[in-house]
């Protein structure tokens, strides 16, 4: 099963820095978009 996850960012809440390890971290769970 390809679970497609919708991922919302608020760019003035987290650094840019974290985006990659965050979208690895919910790529462990289904298909981030």
């Amino acid at each position: 099963m390809n679970l497609n996850i919708a991922v919302l960012i608020d760019g003035e809440n987290i650094p840019s820095a974290h985006v990659h390890e965050m979208m690895e971290e919910i790529a462990k769970y289904g298909n981030p978009t």
